[in-house]
């Protein structure tokens, strides 16, 4: 009789299911602001009592909930105020056990962010105003409107209404080397024609001459832009001895510019001894250094020079070195 007792113990031991709440779940539609939403708890519990906090007190005295059972799980139903984010938890208490809290996050009627269209339209400035939406609009600006949805997720619209002739710009007449060539842009634009008839949106230059394009924009209106490109016979660059020899022989006395001195402009030439102290400055490229050095003539002493010129007046050079002035 004992052994079968002791089985029988055991038996009801392997059988017996501990009581436990696991977690809350959430029933309906998060994204509905006026939805009512349902709160189950999963799992089961000998407590007698649960109390739920909606961390929603703009929804007054319902914000809190008591709910008294003799046994079973706690479903609730709350309608939250307004969108957000918001921590839900429950409090209840087992038999012999100390109190307990479960939380559960919930986000109310913010699926929809995000929901905006943007309409860019341009005009001429003869065809104000323009309606959109049912409104009519009288000048260039961003204007936006509101379509509110019963659950709360208001769609935004957005019209970006660009008023105004078009402005093309091929820059001022220029001068360019032989063997260069220019990229004309007027900017962006719906179409383009160029002198020769072709309707790309850049155009290459590679010879001499008169180029004019007519731009149109989205509102149907158009203007004209030209430049004159001129080819400079006269482009070759300058140069910078590595040694002179200042003995006043007549050869190679001085340093300095030398090659197409004529066509520098925006000229600077300095001149560094070994430690690094301006011993020559200059901003005039028919100017020379003698080599004196504080009224003294420098010889067999290595000295560094930087030079930044432009020439024709076009972009601005840099060269540098070492010059050697020798006895």
């Amino acid at each position: 009789m004992l052994l079968i007792a002791t089985i029988a113990l055991l038996g009801s031991s392997l059988l017996f299911t501990p009581l436990e709440i696991t977690g809350i779940r959430v029933i309906g539609d998060t994204c509905n602001i006026t939805a009512t939403l349902s709160f189950e708890l999963t799992g089961t519990s000998e407590a007698s009592s649960y109390t739920w906090n909606f961390d929603d007190p703009g929804s007054g005295t319902n914000n809190t909930l008591t709910v008294d059972v003799s046994r079973g799980n706690s479903n609730v139903s709350h309608l939250f105020s307004k969108p957000g984010r918001y921590e839900v938890h429950v409090s209840y208490q087992e038999p012999g056990m100390p109190e307990a809290r479960l939380c559960k996050y919930v986000t109310i009627g913010q699926c929809c962010a995000g929901l905006s269209s943007t309409t860019t339209v341009a005009l001429c400035t003869n065809q104000l105003p323009y309606s959109w939406n049912g409104n009519t609009y009288t000048g260039a600006g961003r204007y936006s409107l509101s379509f509110p949805s019963s659950s709360g997720c208001d769609s935004v619209a957005t019209l970006v209404l660009e008023v105004g002739n078009p402005t093309p710009s091929l820059g001022n007449d220029t001068t360019l080397c032989p063997g260069e060539k220019l990229l004309l842009n007027p900017g962006n634009y719906a179409s383009y024609l160029w002198q020769d008839q072709s309707v790309g949106k850049v155009f290459e230059v590679s010879r001499e001459g008169q180029y004019s394009v007519i731009v149109q924009q989205e509102g149907g209106c158009s203007r004209t832009d030209d430049v004159v490109v001129s080819y400079e016979k006269n482009c070759g660059d300058i140069f910078f001895p590595s040694a002179i020899t200042p003995n006043q022989d007549g050869n190679n006395d001085a340093f300095g510019a030398l090659g197409n001195i004529s066509s520098v402009t925006n000229y600077r030439l300095i001149i560094y001894n070994r430690f690094g102290q301006v011993v020559y400055n200059s901003s005039d490229p028919l100017q020379r250094w003698d080599g004196g050095q504080n009224g003294q003539l420098a010889a067999n002493t290595t000295y560094v020079w930087k030079a930044t010129y432009s020439i024709n007046r076009r972009a601005q050079k840099f060269r540098k070195g070492s010059l050697a002035v020798l006895k």
